[in-house]
């Protein structure tokens, strides 16, 4: 009877531990599956990299002859614009004393905030000015009265007897 007994258990743990290794069987083929479904998708992709080489070689030399447009228009717009924003005023004034004409330039830049430059220098000189302000010559020949008629009564005083 012992013996019997413990064939019977000996039996019944084979019986076990066969069934646990036919489970496991079982989900490495289900695993091996699913490798081969990734396969064929790594194999579709490949080929769409392909035609994506072929459009980017196109796209690159219709860059190419963009950029040569764009430059040819910055330089022609760059020059309009030092055209749109100067503006140019020519005057004439008499001019008695040196001292007159360095003391009328610190003050008419100041009072006009102006970039301006004299371009003959005589009894007359002619001073242009480039205006980046909205300054209209009728504006600026009255500054210039302005500024000019205190100087020019001293000057008149100093002279008469």
């Amino acid at each position: 009877m012992l013996r019997f007994v413990f064939c019977w258990s000996i039996d019944k743990v084979k019986k076990k531990k066969k069934k646990k290794k036919k489970k496991k069987k079982k989900k490495k083929k289900k695993k091996k599956k699913k490798k081969k479904k990734k396969k064929k998708k790594k194999k579709k992709k490949k080929k769409k990299k392909k035609k994506k080489k072929k459009k980017k070689k196109k796209k690159k030399k219709k860059k190419k002859k963009k950029k040569k447009k764009k430059k040819k228009k910055k330089k022609k717009k760059k020059k309009k614009k030092k055209q749109v924003k100067v503006k140019e005023a020519k005057f004439r004034i008499p001019v008695l004393m040196r001292d007159l004409k360095a003391w009328f330039q610190l003050r008419f830049h100041t009072y006009t905030r102006t970039v301006y430059r004299v371009v003959r220098v005589a009894p007359w000189f002619t001073l242009r000015v480039l205006s980046k302000t909205t300054t209209s010559r009728p504006v600026l020949l009255v500054v210039l009265l302005l500024l000019l008629l205190p100087r020019v009564v001293i000057l008149l005083a100093e002279l008469m007897p």
